[in-house]
């Protein structure tokens, strides 16, 4: 039996007598992306719910990819997942913002990376921290702006 509940797909198990979560939804940013066999990627994202998570998008560097944009640095992004036993496959993305000023500027992404890096080696996976995620993404709107001051990083810290 299939259930659906607030974006995440349900298999109920009469034999076990349980349910188990299929695939779900997150809406997260892109904090880091590694190359991982001939065309498969390891993105790892921040997420308002569950924090810091490694996903594995499949397919993504093959030139067809329908996905390969959606999975830029410093995207917000909406995922469906499909949950295995090793790391979720990033089975559909839809990009929310993916701050197009903010790439224009060179100092802008140096932040960016130096944002990424901190959120990246200061969180630990599967732990939801809503402040943190809320603070990085107003902090790439305000990169994205044109109001950004040049001790802006200072003030995140």
């Amino acid at each position: 039996m299939l259930l659906f509940h607030s974006g995440v797909e349900l298999v109920y198990s009469p034999e076990w007598n349980t349910i188990m979560i299929r695939s779900y939804k997150l809406q997260t940013i892109v904090l880091k992306r590694i190359n991982f066999s001939e065309a498969d990627r390891l993105i790892t994202v921040f997420s308002k719910n569950n924090g810091k998570v490694v996903l594995i998008a499949k397919g993504v560097r093959k030139l067809t990819s329908r996905k390969k944009g959606h999975l830029e640095l410093f995207t917000h992004v909406k995922f469906q997942v499909a949950k295995t036993k090793g790391l979720g496959i990033i089975t559909e993305a839809e990009t929310i913002n993916n701050f197009p000023n903010l790439r224009k500027n060179l100092n802008r992404v140096r932040i960016a990376y130096l944002l990424a890096e901190l959120i990246d080696r200061m969180t630990a996976e599967w732990q939801e921290q809503e402040e943190v995620f809320d603070l990085l993404l107003k902090s790439f709107h305000t990169l994205n702006s044109k109001t950004a001051t040049k001790d802006f990083i200072l003030n995140f810290e």
